[in-house]
């Protein structure tokens, strides 16, 4: 192996790895073996499968581990994988008792039984060989990468001296021990049941060990129990009295038991029961475009084929993206409409059995001409309509008109045509409340093809001014505002004169009561002067003049009072 592969397959096993448990797990890896009884020097075939029948997978990995002192591997077989390239080639080491592999495929699969690989062992040595897996991957076809591993299932192969060269592992059927009633006619036919395989008219995707059973009638004295591929093989070989018996896992085609009963008369009807398998998914899928890709055609045909050489093909699906598949039986699918830009096309192929194939196809619808909004009116005032919106486009399409508001959500929409030469206009009379919006305009033609949206500029809904003054446009809002403004300043400043009234009458007051106090302690201090002068009630001339001296001065004292007063009193607002 050359140190380019070991790079590459250790990278994917480790994206596999670590993309694993990003979803939902669904894939069982798993060896079969039809024959696990063998002698030394058997050929025993394992054949690596793999069960997803609900998830799509295009590539896996494993690393196999075996006993060497009981196996060896003689070669490995790829000519009925499902895979058609390899990362890494099988290989195998019997000196480690390692196999391993990195494969895929350019197309998805989904079914049970899958087949990867089959490996031949030549049995060595005697004992029970236990075949198990060391580590595995199987990957998601959707393009993720995602490990959808869910279950790791190995084998085991149990070796003797003794063995019957070639014996299955299957259980040998429970001999019956009873004596038949006698009859007077042959044994009816048995109603053969395989609960494996319910439908002897179906095809089924499984491949394991299986029971084949009957109900017993009490005549009966012998059965005949065979599973071929012979649609009308007959025998008259007894193999004992019993009521079911088990046969190996069966290849891939179309098999045939027949169950026989034989009582006193002799034996009767062959039951025929057909049981067909079919592991392998649907070969050779290809997916196009019928008009190609990249399209402008909004509901492209899809054109399809796949061959499946035993069930056959019994439908496709076809997904895009995420929507629900479309199931037909042709080979070609119209498309529903699309919308502008790259689509992931996933179409299975799914044959009778179940099992799958799946391709994905990029496909890119291209718009049609994106519509021009050329003009929007200047105002838009609350509760009024009237919005005018005028553009151009192809001519003859559809233009669909929406006001969103800031936040994108839709508030309404409209559709107007564009004439001959491409133009249109439209009135959106839907009263708007007062916010910021826009109108998105998307075209559509004919064949519902549609356009990328084109967007205006962002205008606002206003209230309708009640005057201008000076270039200002007052509104109803704002001229309650201004009036109410006013009422609240005139009442402040009446206010604010009441309260500096009322400190100017103080202040004056105060000044008063200071000056007549002042006076008043003058006239007062005469007073006593002249009283005490009269105190031995007598007056001598000297006293007369220094009373009449008093006298003038508290009538100059009572003068300045009454002047004070006057100026004062007169200072106080009114």
């Amino acid at each position: 192996m050359s140190i380019t592969k070991n790079i590459i397959g250790g990278g994917v096993l480790f994206l596999a790895l670590f993309l694993m448990g990003s979803r939902a797990e669904a894939a069982t890896l798993y060896l079969s073996a039809a024959q696990q009884a063998a002698t030394i020097g058997d050929s025993v075939t394992v054949t690596v499968r793999v069960d997803s029948p609900d998830q799509g997978f295009n590539a896996a990995q494993a690393t196999v581990q075996f006993p060497v002192s009981i196996l060896e591997v003689t070669g490995i077989n790829r000519d009925s994988s499902a895979f058609n390239f390899w990362l890494e080639e099988p290989t195998f080491s019997n000196t480690a008792g390692t196999i391993s592999f990195i494969g895929g495929s350019t197309s998805g699969f989904a079914g049970k039984s899958v087949e990867i690989a089959r490996i031949v062992f030549r049995v060595k040595g005697s004992g029970t060989a236990d075949l198990v897996f060391l580590d595995g991957a199987v990957t998601a076809s959707d393009g993720s990468g995602t490990n959808i591993l869910s279950t790791l299932q190995g084998v085991k192969i149990v070796s003797s001296a003794t063995q019957r060269p070639g014996a299955a592992v299957v259980t040998p059927p429970t001999q019956i021990v009873r004596p038949p009633v006698p009859s007077a006619k042959l044994p009816v036919m048995p109603g053969i049941t395989v609960t494996l395989y319910p439908k002897s008219e179906a095809w089924y995707n499984i491949s394991a060990p299986f029971f084949v059973s009957w109900v017993l009638p009490a005549d009966v004295s012998d059965v005949l129990a065979v599973v071929n591929k012979t649609p009308e093989f007959t025998s008259t070989k007894s193999e004992g009295l019993f009521e079911r018996a088990q046969f190996p896992a069966l290849d891939d085609g179309a098999y045939y038991a027949h169950v026989r009963f034989r009582n006193n008369v002799g034996w009767g009807p062959v039951a025929h029961y057909r049981i067909a398998v079919d592991t392998a998914p649907p070969a050779g899928l290809e997916v196009s475009v019928i008009e190609g890709t990249p399209t402008d055609t909004p509901s492209p045909r899809i054109s399809f084929r796949a061959a499946d050489a035993l069930s056959g093909v019994e439908h496709f699906e076809v997904r895009v993206g995420g929507a629900d598949s479309v199931i037909t039986k042709d080979t070609v699918v119209t498309l529903p409409l699309q919308t502008p830009g790259r689509k992931a096309v996933l179409v299975k192929a799914v044959d009778a059995a179940g099992n799958s194939a799946e391709s994905t196809l990029d496909l890119e619808i291209l718009p049609i001409e994106t519509p021009v909004i050329a003009s929007l009116p200047d105002d838009v005032f609350v509760g009024e309509g009237g919005l005018t919106v005028v553009g151009t486009s192809l001519p003859g399409v559809t233009v669909l008109l929406t006001v969103k508001d800031r936040e994108g959500r839709g508030i309404y929409d409209t559709s107007v045509a564009a004439d001959s030469i491409g133009t249109w206009s439209a009135v959106i009379d839907v009263p708007l409340r007062k916010q910021r919006y826009y109108v998105e305009a998307v075209a559509s033609d004919a064949r519902g093809a549609i356009s990328l949206p084109a967007q205006s500029e962002i205008f606002t809904v206003h209230e309708r001014p009640l005057l201008t003054l000076f270039g200002i446009d007052i509104t109803q809002t704002w001229f309650f505002v201004g009036l109410i403004a006013i009422l609240l300043g005139g009442f402040a400043a009446g206010w604010v004169s009441y309260r500096f009234w009322k400190v100017q009458v103080g202040h004056r007051v105060v000044i008063a009561q200071r000056d007549v106090v002042t006076v008043a302690n003058l006239v007062k201090k005469d007073l006593d002067k002249m009283l005490e002068s009269y105190a031995d009630r007598t007056i001598t001339g000297r006293e007369v003049s220094e009373i009449e001296f008093l006298v003038k001065k508290a009538k100059a004292n009572v003068e300045k009072m009454e002047k004070y007063l006057v100026e004062n009193i007169g200072d106080i607002p009114k």
